[in-house]
């Protein structure tokens, strides 16, 4: 007669009480206080519509999170730049007064949508890459120092006083910088030049992954150095991105080759990304950095979608509900 463990591969713990839900995810156990035997099940994270934003547009920045969000500058159609600042509340989407100093697109978030950073982008006029950085106190936008690299499709994420800019374009290159709310000072090269990146984290704790060139690659950053970290299943560029920490990062959608956007959503847990739910709509060159505390406060803004629109579509994040089950034998 086959054993658990010889279908299985090991063996059912005997434990005096239930761990947690989300922990013992599909894991199965025998609780030796019940006599029952338990398993950990989840509801799978989904996505569902939220509003519209007010202008559709590609390539802005993204502050915030879920209830407190906004999505900045970026452009809203073909030839033309916007210096626009709408912001979410969970429901609505409005127009604020506090609009950039500077229109610009391809433009890099950090922060939240009351002390948050616009870095770097493409202005047109002069038509160029800029490393102009410009700060927002939840009222206005103030210029304040200019990072060294004039550059676009970063990788961005952190705070206002402690922000980190990983690669971009153009030409697609390597150097990362950081800002300590006065100054920006030049890190260590990320190990692949990358353009459109996503990232996740803080200063000194961030994971970056994928972005033209590198596509599925990974890697994490301690405030000095880079760490390879576990590949994404879906290799892409342009890739939405949230997640406050490195041990709790989020991407959806991108473009996996030129002129394909994909649906695909993965967290990741510190070692290994995961498929969850997929977007509705396929898009890429979002709001992006979404600088949420929580995956649970993860929403979707904007973007470009296969038929090379921009699109004023939002999503929202529904994380999974995790519940122990006590399992019935006969």
């Amino acid at each position: 007669m086959a054993t658990y463990k010889g279908i299985q591969g090991y063996s059912v713990q005997k434990l005096s009480s239930d761990p947690t839900a989300s922990e013992a995810l599909g894991q199965l156990w025998y609780n030796s206080a019940t006599g029952k035997f338990k398993i950990s099940i989840d509801s799978g994270g989904a996505w569902s519509s939220g509003a519209d934003t007010n202008t559709v547009r590609q390539e802005s920045a993204g502050l915030g999170e879920l209830t407190a969000a906004s999505i900045v500058g970026g452009s809203d159609a073909p030839g033309s730049v916007t210096d626009q600042n709408e912001q979410y509340n969970g429901t609505t989407w409005t127009e604020v007064a506090g609009d950039l100093n500077t229109a610009r697109q391809s433009v890099g978030g950090a922060g939240t949508n009351t002390a948050g950073l616009a870095i770097g982008g493409y202005t047109l006029s002069p038509g160029e890459y800029v490393g102009l950085t410009e700060e927002f106190n939840g009222t206005s936008w103030t210029e304040v120092t200019a990072s060294s690299d004039t550059i676009g499709y970063r990788a961005t994420t952190g705070t206002s006083t402690a922000a980190l800019a990983v690669a971009g374009s153009a030409p697609t290159q390597a150097s990362v910088e950081s800002y300590n709310g006065t100054s920006w000072t030049e890190e260590t090269a990320y190990p692949s030049a990358a353009s459109g990146a996503g990232s996740s984290g803080i200063l000194t704790a961030a994971i970056t992954y994928g972005g033209g060139s590198s596509l599925a690659t990974a890697f994490t950053f301690n405030g000095s150095s880079w760490t390879s970290a576990g590949a994404l299943s879906t290799g892409r560029y342009y890739n939405f991105s949230s997640g406050g920490t490195e041990t709790a990062a989020m991407t959806y959608g991108g473009t996996t080759s030129p002129g394909a956007y994909t649906v695909n959503t993965e967290t990741y847990n510190g070692t290994s990304w995961t498929e969850v739910g997929n977007l509705t709509t396929p898009r890429g060159r979002g709001a992006n950095h979404m600088q949420t505390a929580t995956q649970a406060a993860t929403l979707c803004a904007a973007g470009n979608n296969p038929s090379n629109a921009r699109v004023a579509t939002c999503e929202e994040w529904g994380d999974p509900t995790y519940t122990i089950k006590t399992v019935t034998v006969s």
